[in-house]
């Protein structure tokens, strides 16, 4: 099964993120290497499934070869919707702070939106490298008030933060396939991610951006003074977890 070719071997800006420089210069002098060690080893593989079309494509690109797609499969059990549980007036966005996530953008962002609708919130599950850097972001922002960081929560948590909140909010660019979208949607709320890579197989069309004011009027579409039931965004979610049930 193939989630994705290695990233530090077949993309350059991985490369360039790792933090020493002699670490870095060493990554690619040997990158040539790794890249012929990683195709001979593929072609030990009897089969070579993707799980994605986006990832399908790259990986005939890479390696000349993929035999079909396979959605991976989410626990329902687990993501799943809780008619108890009602929404609440905040946006979701999940997983480790790195830079290539672009939680910064999304800060950014909410600041603006904010400021046209003060009875909302943004709330950051994860913690990594850039977590204090973000948290410095915030403060600049003047946003403290606004922003939670929810540094270590337990599953059951998690699920629930997905279940109350409006939607989720992601801004990493040309990302490969990612269990968190199909997560949220399984507890129908919607994510909202970059119009790049494999979000355009799974991300509904009116749900995917490809900038800052575009992004703003995705959030402030979804805008309700009142909400207690969001029939609409159902369907938009069923259609999407379908294939990975």
């Amino acid at each position: 099964m193939c989630h994705e070719p290695s990233a530090f071997i077949w993309e350059r800006k991985w490369i360039k993120s790792i933090p020493s420089k002699l670490k870095r210069i060493i990554a690619k002098i040997i990158n040539p290497l790794f890249r012929v060690i990683d195709k001979y080893l593929i072609r030990k593989s009897d089969v070579i499934l993707a799980n994605s079309k986006f990832t399908a494509e790259r990986t005939k690109k890479i390696y000349w070869w993929c035999d079909g797609i396979a959605y991976p499969w989410y626990d329902e059990t687990i993501f799943k919707v809780n008619p108890n549980v009602k929404k609440e007036k905040y946006f979701l966005t999940v997983w480790r702070h790195t830079k290539f996530k672009r939680f910064d953008f999304i800060i950014k962002v909410f600041s603006d939106f904010y400021k046209e609708h003060p009875d909302y919130k943004l709330k950051i599950v994860g913690k990594w490298e850039e977590t204090e850097n973000l948290k410095e972001l915030v403060e600049e922002l003047n946003i403290k008030k606004w922003v939670e960081f929810l540094w270590s929560i337990s599953l059951e948590e998690l699920v629930k933060c997905y279940q109350r909140a409006q939607a989720t909010l992601f801004a990493s660019v040309d990302e490969p396939f990612w269990m968190v979208p199909i997560e949220s949607m399984a507890c129908w709320t919607i994510a909202i991610w970059h119009d790049s890579w494999w979000m355009r197989e799974t991300i509904p069309d009116k749900y995917r951006y490809e900038n800052k004011q575009w992004l703003l009027r995705i959030m402030s579409s979804l805008y309700f003074p009142i909400f207690e039931n969001w029939d609409f965004m159902r369907g938009d979610c069923i259609k999407v977890i379908l294939k990975f049930i």
